[in-house]
């Protein structure tokens, strides 16, 4: 039995630190670990599309269902437009998608006070 030094061993093609030099096992999670870090944004995207859609779906106009029944119809557009009810189905659902990840989920419904405070 020969023993090679550290230095030698190093030099060796085969020894080469990379990918290839993994055990098979190693390679399997890394193609696992690859294959759940591109599903995972398409899921979000699809969960997300799906509850936008769920919220949409509610019967009645939001602004009329916020204001009630005594409100005119300026007054429910105008509720409409500052909240950005009022444009189209993709417009809408990219002000909620870009609303959701920065922060800003609207005020509480409650409260009428914003989720977070600005201080």
């Amino acid at each position: 039995m020969t023993t090679t030094s550290p230095r030698l061993r190093d030099r060796d093609p085969a020894r080469r630190r990379g990918l290839s030099s993994l055990p098979p096992r190693h390679l399997a999670l890394a193609g696992v670990i690859g294959r759940r870090a591109v599903q995972i944004p398409l899921v979000l995207l699809v969960v997300s599309v799906l509850v936008f859609w769920l919220v949409q779906v509610v019967p009645g106009d939001p602004g009329r269902n916020a204001l009630g029944p005594y409100a005119t119809a300026a007054q429910v557009a105008a509720w409409n437009a500052e909240h950005g009810l009022d444009g189209g189905i993709v417009e809408r659902y990219l002000h909620w998608l870009g609303g959701f990840l920065t922060g800003d989920w609207a005020p509480a419904s409650c409260t009428r006070s914003p989720p977070r405070s600005s201080s």
